[in-house]
Order: structure tokens, then C-alpha cells, then sequence
């Protein structure tokens, strides 16, 4: 790779570590920064959704400008955590509960810093998808790279660990130092091809990521939670139906990888959310097998077998969780095999796809994707679950065995998006006069 490459994908390492201390908008990560949507405060919540949305499609839109977009995105970012960088108070205070009602307790984060988050994130990860991009013209690193970021953006802690957790003035002085060394990678990282994108494509792309919001929407509009629920299940099939729409647009592989990439991302959302606090720094050794998964699975998606493959393995934990084994050591095993395996399994899906989508709006129709599977999944959790909100549809034998299904279906969709190779005329475009 040329020194340009070098420097581009460090700017892209660089950002996504900025990203991940936050997510992208409507990410795992970003749950654990303004919450789970609840009826108590769903309005602050719906305008920090809107301006996430809203920044994530205007960056669509302006995809050719992704320097600009790294270096605003990230320097947004930084701002927000001088603002407001509070210790982190853990998963279980903040977004499942334990002894406290997370509705009686407010958001952890003012409305104006969280807008001023929500859109930082929205416009850096379309940034760094467009550094992405201009690394893949040349090298095969894209596929690589691409991994590394969407699991940034999915869920940042498998990539930063106890900083996630750490106090406010390392945190500030982390992310203030990556965001530095982004700026810098990308304003130097050479001359950048100019990409006559189709606008029908940006256009799609921007509706997809208007659509993230919708499932805020509807709690804000009913008052009531929407997980567990048919309306979570119809918003869910319309998102979904939205983000498939918006990929058709980049061809019909492109609609394979959007469905997939949703697919992967939806499967572990639940178990992630649980064990978010052992990567944080409750469990020592979590973090590096969370990043040993990260980095595995970002050379897996070099390659469509080994994609398959780390897919394929997702699946064994959720098998074991299923079969609930009665020995303790044997479970926990099995949670850490899920948390090395999940993350392999996303940056391997998440790479691969991008090589077929090829635009930086892919951030945004994955986004849509994940989050229109996870909402479709209401209709069967409202039809097996009584009073429960959908929880024992999603934590006990059956959710398990719905997740390793998912993951099932996502092999098979590795193999269709595996088979041919992107072309000139698929895949990650060309730079004009280039061919």
C-alpha cells in the first residue's frame, strides 16, 4: 500500500476509535448515552434521535466531502465529551435496571449535548464509511477497515474497552488525542479520486437514514413501550421494507448485503446489552476477546468463506444457550465464546457488505436493516409473550433459538453476496477517469 493508503487508514482507525466511544446514531452504543426509548422522557429522546437521523442524512447527501465530514464529525464529538463526560455509571443503573426504575431517573446526558452527540456520530461515520471507500479503490484493506468501523459504530466498547468506563478526564484526553490523529491522517492522507455517485443512491440512502427514527416515533406517539409489541412490529417491517428499498438502488446484491448486514446486527442485540459492563472493565479478560473477535473478523472479510465461516461459528453459543447447560463454568464459557464470535461475525458480515454496497450509505441502510429485523421480531415476541414486555421471547430458550436462525439465514446470504466478486459496475466504485 502507498504512504496515501497508510495515512487514510489511519485516519479511519483513528476515527472509528472516536466513534466508538459513543455509536452512531440508534447503535448499541448510543443506547448506553440517552437510553433505551421510554415513555418517561421520549421527548428529549425523539430530538436527539432527529438530529442523529437528520445529520446522518444530510452527510449521505454530502458523501463527497467525507474529509470535511471526518473532521467535523470528530471534532463534534470531542466537544460534546468536554461538555459533558460523566464516569460511566454502568449498564444496569442506565438501561435494564436493577433495584432502580431507569424512567425515574431521567436521561444521563442534557438534550443539547446529546443532539450535539447524536449528530457528531451521524456525520462521522458517514465520514469515515467515505474513508473507507477511498481506501478500497486501492487496497484490499477496505474490506478490512470497514469491519473495524461498523463494529465502532455498533458497539464501540468491543473496540475501546475500560476507556468506555474510564473517568471524565482520561476520556476527554483519549478521544481528544484520536480525534487529533484523524484530522491530521485525513487532511494529509493524499488527493481523493472525485466519485460521480449516483444521486437516486443518496437520495435512498438519506431516506434510510430518516427512517432510524421511526421506531422513536412511534413510542412518542403511542406513550407506550414498543418493544414486545405489534406496533414495534409493524414499524420494524416498515423500516426494514425502507432500508430494502433504499439498497435497491446500488443493485440487487446490494440488497442481499443490506439484509444480511441487518441480520447479523439485529441477532445478539439482547445478550450484548447484558454483558456490555464485562468489556467496559468488569471482567478483565473481556475486552481483548472482544477485540481479538473485532480484529479476526475484520481480516475474515477479506475472504466469503471466512465470512461464512465466523458466521456460521455465532451461531454455536446461542445453540448453547438454548440447551442451557446446569454447569456454571460451561455457561460462562459460552457467554464469552458468543462475545469473541458475535464480534468476528460483524466486522466479517459488516465488511463484506460494504465491498458490495460501495457507498458510504451504507452506515445508514445497515443501520435501517438491524433495526427493522430487531423490530419485526415484535410480532413473534408479542404472540409468545403474555406480560412480560417481550423479555423471555428474547432471553430464554426460544430467543436464543431465534438468534442462532438469524445467523443461519445469514450464512446462506454470505454465500449469495460472496458469489461473483463487485465488478466495476458493483461494489465499491470507481474514481472518475479511472478504471
Amino acid at each position: 500500500m502507498g504512504g496515501s493508503v497508510w495515512r487514510l487508514v489511519t485516519a479511519g482507525v483513528a476515527g472509528a476509535v472516536v466513534l466508538a466511544f459513543v455509536g452512531s446514531p440508534q447503535s448499541l452504543g448510543m443506547l448506553f448515552v440517552v437510553g433505551p426509548d421510554s415513555p418517561a422522557h421520549i421527548g428529549a429522546q425523539l430530538v436527539i434521535a432527529l438530529c442523529g437521523a437528520g445529520a446522518m442524512a444530510v452527510a449521505v447527501l454530502l458523501d463527497r466531502y467525507w474529509r470535511w465530514l471526518v473532521a467535523a464529525g470528530a471534532a463534534g464529538v470531542v466537544l460534546a465529551t468536554v461538555l459533558h463526560a460523566p464516569e460511566y455509571r454502568g449498564l444496569t443503573a442506565t438501561a435494564v435496571g436493577s433495584g432502580q426504575d431507569p424512567a425515574t431517573q431521567g436521561l444521563s446526558i442534557p438534550v443539547a449535548v446529546g443532539c450535539l452527540v447524536a449528530g457528531a456520530a451521524g456525520v462521522l461515520v458517514i465520514g469515515l464509511f467515505g474513508v473507507v471507500r477511498e481506501v478500497a479503490r486501492s487496497s484490499r484493506a477496505g474490506g478490512a477497515l470497514a469491519g473495524f468501523v461498523a463494529v465502532a459504530a455498533y458497539y464501540g466498547v468491543a473496540v475501546i474497552g475500560p476507556a468506555r468506563s474510564a473517568a471524565a478526564t482520561p476520556r476527554v484526553l483519549i478521544v481528544a488525542v484520536a480525534a487529533a490523529v484523524a484530522i491530521t491522517a485525513v487532511v494529509l492522507g493524499g488527493k481523493a479520486a472525485v466519485v460521480e455517485s449516483d444521486g437516486w443512491a443518496r437520495a435512498a440512502g438519506a431516506c434510510a437514514a430518516v427512517a432510524t427514527v421511526l421506531p422513536t416515533v412511534a413510542v412518542a406517539i403511542t406513550g407506550e413501550q414498543a418493544f414486545g409489541t405489534v406496533t414495534g412490529g409493524v414499524v420494524g417491517l416498515v423500516v426494514f421494507g425502507i432500508a430494502v428499498a433504499a439498497s435497491a438502488t446500488t443493485g440487487l446484491r446490494s440488497v442481499t448485503a443490506v439484509a444480511l448486514t441487518g441480520l447479523v446486527l439485529a441477532a445478539p442485540v439482547v445478550m450484548l446489552v447484558l454483558i456490555h459492563d464485562a468489556p467496559a472493565g468488569a471482567t478483565g479478560f473481556a475486552w481483548p476477546l472482544a477485540l481479538a473477535g473485532v480484529l479476526v473478523g475484520a481480516v475474515g472479510a477479506l475472504r466469503t468463506w471466512s465470512t461464512a465461516a465466523l458466521v456460521a461459528l455465532a451461531v454455536l453459543p446461542f445453540i448453547g444457550m438454548a440447551l442451557r447447560p446446569d454447569e456454571r463454568g460451561v455457561a460462562e464459557f459460552v457467554v464469552w465464546a458468543l462475545l469473541f464470535l458475535v464480534m468476528a461475525a460483524v466486522a466479517a458480515s459488516a465488511g463484506l457488505a460494504f465491498r458490495v454496497v460501495g457507498t458510504p450509505a451504507f452506515a445508514a441502510l445497515a443501520t435501517a436493516s438491524a433495526l427493522g429485523v430487531f423490530g419485526t421480531l415484535n410480532l413473534w415476541r408479542a404472540a409468545v409473550t403474555e406480560d412480560d414486555g417481550g423479555v423471555g421471547a428474547s432471553l430464554g430458550t426460544a430467543g436464543h433459538w431465534v438468534s442462532a436462525l438469524l445467523l443461519v439465514c445469514a450464512v446462506a446470504l454470505v454465500l449469495v453476496v460472496g458469489r461473483p466478486d463487485p465488478g466495476p459496475d458493483q461494489g465499491v466504485p470507481q474514481a472518475a477517469g479511472t478504471t
